[in-house]
Order: C-alpha cells, then structure tokens, then sequence
C-alpha cells in the first residue's frame, strides 16, 4: 500500500480512498449477496407455492365426489324406501318384516354414507399430509438457502475485516515511515544549522583575524615611517653639525 512520489512517501488521502474503495466494496458485496439471497427464497417459494397450489386444486375433487356419492346412496335409499312396499307386497310380506326391511335400508345407507365419510376423509388427510410434506420441504429449502447465504455473507465480512486489519497496518507502517523521515529532516536540519552556525562564526572569527592584522600592518606602516623620518633627521642634523665645524 506505501507509495512514493518525487521519492517521498504519498499523502494519507491514498490511504483515505483506499478505506473508501473496501467500504464501498463490502457494501457493494454484501448488497449484491442480499439480493442473490432474496432472488433465491423468492424462486424457492414460488415453486413450492405452485406445488402447493397443484394439491389444493384436487381439493374441490375430492369435495365433489364426497358430495356425489352421499347424493347417489340418499337417492338410493330413497327409491328402495319407494319400492319396499311393493316388493314386500308382492313376496306377501308384511308388518314386522317391513319394519326390519326399512331398518336394513337404513342401515345400508348409513353404511354407504359412513364410507362416503371416511373416503373422504382420507383423502383429505392425505391430501394435508402432501400439503404439510411440501411446505416442510419448502422450509427446509429456505433454510438451506439462508444458510448457504449467510455463509456467504460471513465470509464477505471476514474478508472485509482482514483487508482492513491490513489497511490499518500499512496506514501504521507508514505513519512510522513519515515518522523516520521527519525525524531524519529535522536532524539533518538540526546538522545543517550547526554547521551554518559554525560557518558563521569562522567567518566572523576570520574577519576579526584579517582586521586585526590589517590594524597591524598599518600600524607597522606607520611606525616604520616614523623610524625613517627620525633617522633621516637625525642625519640632517649630523650632516649640518659637520658643516658648521668646517
């Protein structure tokens, strides 16, 4: 993640964008995850919503054939009621073998109704039992996709938190990396001045040193002259002496 520009490392606004470059594709990640997830739930329901319907839609079927068959044993017994009288009259049938005659039919249609019932019946427990399997099936279905998802949106967020532990490490390594080179600056700074400081102070000193001996020169220049100007004075008043002896 260390850049260098111009050989220096790079502002902290590349470490910046690059936190918002996985933020944003985490998000974008677990966005995209969701909606997969939802795609997924939504075609898994709506499958087993089909099935479903595919089973309710034998319910008026069933329904329907309980209703004709009480129908066809009430008409049954209806018309063998009708016809008992007659049949009895002409076997010479009568009092207590008609009543046991009209309790027989009573008994066969209760039994005709009874098993009407209970075909019924079954076949409507049936029916909730395939019902019951398929919306079982569907939550199984559901949550195997949930989970698989989930997974997948575990895993999404443990590769997010890894690239930005790793973020955080290169952002430290390089905030130690500006750290040095600060540090080194200021140093070099810090040599640079002394050593100006140091050069001043030569220069200042070597001044000093080439007034004092210009002074010297000077003054040298001066007493020298004097010197001559005593000697030949002294010479002139040698040179005049001897004159005015003579």
């Amino acid at each position: 993640l260390t850049h260098y520009e111009d050989g220096q490392p790079a502002g902290s606004s590349i470490y910046d964008e690059y936190l918002q470059y996985l933020d944003d594709r985490y998000n974008s990640m677990m966005d995209g995850i969701r909606r997969q997830q939802e795609a997924a739930i939504s075609r898994i329901e709506s499958q087993y919503a089909q099935a479903i319907d595919g089973l309710e839609q034998q319910r008026p079927g069933i329904e329907q054939r309980y209703e004709d068959t009480a129908q066809e044993a009430y008409i049954q017994n209806m018309l063998a009621k009708r016809d008992l009288p007659q049949q009895l009259a002409a076997q010479g049938m009568t009092g207590g073998l008609s009543e046991s005659s009209q309790l027989a039919l009573e008994a066969d249609y209760g039994n005709q109704t009874n098993a009407a019932r209970r075909d019924y019946d079954n076949n409507i427990t049936n029916l909730e039992n395939q019902i019951g399997q398929v919306r079982a099936a569907q939550a199984d279905a559901v949550a195997a996709a949930e989970s698989s998802y989930d997974s997948m949106l575990r895993d999404a967020r443990a590769e997010y938190l890894g690239n930005l532990a790793q973020y955080n490490l290169q952002k430290q390594l390089y905030a130690d990396e500006q750290k040095k080179y600060q540090d080194e600056l200021a140093w070099q700074q810090k040599q640079w001045d002394q050593s100006l400081a140091e050069y001043e102070y030569q220069k200042e000193q070597d001044r000093i040193a080439n007034e004092l001996a210009r002074e010297q020169w000077e003054w040298q220049k001066q007493y020298n002259e004097q010197q001559a100007d005593r000697e030949w004075e002294l010479q002139t008043r040698k040179s005049g002496r001897s004159s005015g002896g003579l």
